[in-house]
């Protein structure tokens, strides 16, 4: 059982050392998705294993610089649409309209290989397949509006696309979100669907000590 909250959110930086979807080597960023059932399906527990949820939420007084990657909306030959990418979309081509048409072709071109090397199929242990995206998060992190974006969102591509991730910065994080509650369960069956089976649940948490 995890007693401390700093295990259930980012790792140290000199921890990272190998490529991720949005990260260099050394590089620390919170992952997190909208659904909970997709951090299962990329973690891939087995059955018998503990596992603990976590739900956050932006403090009401804060606000969020996201760079959304939206540009394929849906997957599996256009069967899994994702929502979240399609309403950027929306808005994105209302806005690219009012540019001239050879320029908003190019934007067009390249947050198209953007979306593309986000939504890269990777070979299981294979991290240097994260390359192209983790240098693409690299300079949205780091470079565009010297380096005010604190979080960036894409369609997961282990599920077809359907659902997103978040990634943000880890003194951003820390700055921004509150913990809302802690939830505990054990991995009872995995075929032909998940089953988990509630362990512990809390919202007490002390000086980063859970009260379970």
């Amino acid at each position: 059982r995890i007693v401390s909250l700093e295990y259930l959110k980012y790792p140290p930086a000199s921890c990272v050392s190998k490529y991720g979807r949005a990260n260099f080597n050394n590089q620390s960023r919170f992952y997190a998705t909208f659904n909970p059932i997709s951090a299962i399906n990329e973690m891939k527990p087995e059955i018998g294993d503990l596992i603990t949820e976590t739900t956050w939420k932006l403090k009401t007084e804060k606000k969020l610089i996201v760079v959304p990657i939206f540009f394929i909306t849906s997957g599996d030959n256009g069967e899994t649409h994702n929502a979240l990418s399609i309403n950027y979309k929306i808005e994105y081509d209302k806005m690219i309209r009012t540019y001239p048409k050879e320029e908003y072709l190019q934007y067009n071109e390249l947050l198209n290989f953007v979306s593309e090397c986000f939504a890269k199929d990777v070979d299981y242990g294979n991290t240097y397949d994260y390359f192209l995206s983790a240098f693409f998060s690299n300079r949205i992190f780091n470079e565009i509006n010297k380096g005010q974006v604190e979080a960036i969102v894409y369609p997961r591509e282990s599920e077809t696309l359907g659902f997103s991730n978040i990634v943000i910065k880890p003194n951003v994080f820390d700055d921004k979100y509150e913990l809302f509650e802690i939830n505990e369960k054990i991995v009872k069956n995995t075929k032909p669907c998940w089953y988990l089976e509630p362990t512990g649940y809390t919202k007490n948490v002390k000086d980063n000590v859970i009260i379970w």
